[in-house]
């Protein structure tokens, strides 16, 4: 006698929590005789990503069914892997459409699928995220309008550390903010540059503080020996602020040339004759300051220094 044993199925579903379905059931055995084996696990992919360009990430825990077995006749034995949505940031690169934009996946912990995990641990494929760096612009966490990190502080075209998402489904946008300039320039009364401007802040976010005070000498002496003497109230610009994207804010510092008395000392040729300042009020800059007591014309033997006008 030759028996029959009646052939059975065995059906691999792909949904996510909810019960939707994300990828075709697949076929892993189909009309096989009762008794055969079957694994499921060749059909187990980890991680999915849908024709919308959603991906989704198995959480093992919730496998409903046995991935291992064997066949039962006149039966369809269905197994069911349950993923995650798991979302991206979202770079809203100026100049990109919105739709057009990348997306930086989350990194995702199937053990702990609901919790979001640290932005820098690297994702499946096992690359650290980053936010991508677009020169003339600054990422911003779009919580508190805070640049982002770069990831290496010596070279933001590495890109930037993403912040830690709120929820592992949800799409995190990341705006760009335009950067900006702070240029310090020190000009004496006639407008003529006296030092080499200087920036303060170079292609920073728009919205960060400034403050140029720490730019600001009270004197300057230029390569020639003449001696400058800040007048704070010819300041032209606000030293404090904020960084004003796509824009170059420009304070500039005003100073006075402040002369000297010339000891004309016999014997030391013309041009190589010491200096002695004079006294200076910068708050009454056009106003000579009588001398102090510790303001000293050199002593030469044998001479005495004369008033040049009364002699």
């Amino acid at each position: 006698p030759i028996p029959y044993v009646q052939n059975g199925n065995v059906v691999v579903n792909y949904v996510d929590e909810n019960g939707n379905v994300i990828k075709a059931p697949v076929n892993d055995e189909t009309d096989a005789p009762a008794g055969k084996s079957y694994d499921t696990t060749d059909n187990k992919p980890t991680e999915l990503v849908t024709e919308d360009g959603s991906r989704y990430v198995l959480i093992p825990s919730k496998t409903v069914g046995s991935e291992t077995g064997t066949v039962e006749g006149g039966k369809t034995i269905e197994i069911t892997y349950v993923y995650k949505k798991v979302a991206n940031w979202i770079p809203q690169i100026p100049g990109v459409p919105a739709g057009e934009e990348p997306k930086v996946p989350y990194p995702f912990d199937p053990t702990n699928p609901d919790k979001p995990i640290d932005p820098t641990t690297p994702g499946t494929n096992g690359e650290v995220p980053s936010i991508p760096h677009v020169p003339g612009y600054t990422p911003v966490d779009p919580k508190t309008n805070e640049p982002l990190k770069p990831v290496d502080p010596t070279d933001p075209s590495k890109g930037y550390v993403p912040p830690t998402p709120d929820e592992t489904g949800v799409d995190t946008p990341i705006p760009y903010v335009q950067n900006g300039n702070v240029v310090v320039n020190y000009v004496d009364e006639n407008g003529n540059v006296i030092k080499a401007p200087v920036n303060d802040e170079t292609d920073a976010p728009a919205g960060k503080s400034y403050d140029t005070t720490d730019n600001k000498p009270t004197e300057l002496v230029t390569e020639d020996g003449s001696r400058y003497v800040l007048i704070p109230s010819k300041t032209v610009g606000s030293e404090t602020g904020t960084v004003e994207g796509g824009k170059t804010i420009e304070i500039t510092y005003v100073y006075k040339k402040v002369a000297n008395w010339i000891p004309q000392i016999p014997g030391v040729p013309e041009g190589q004759e010491p200096k002695v300042p004079y006294p200076f009020d910068p708050t009454n800059p056009d106003v000579p300051v009588t001398p102090t007591p510790d303001t000293v014309i050199p002593n030469v033997p044998g001479y005495t220094p004369v008033d040049p006008k009364t002699n």
